[in-house]
């Protein structure tokens, strides 16, 4: 297996991981804004 398709391989599993940490801190932060809001 050589540097391109591991790379590629690497790209696949990674994008789509942080689309996932991305949209999971985005709906923790929204439900901590809905369950305490800002008081100023």
């Amino acid at each position: 297996m050589d540097s391109v398709t591991a790379s590629l391989e690497l790209l696949v599993i990674a994008y789509p991981l942080v689309f996932v940490v991305m949209a999971l801190f985005a709906g923790l932060t929204w439900g901590l804004t809905k369950l305490f809001p800002a008081k100023e």
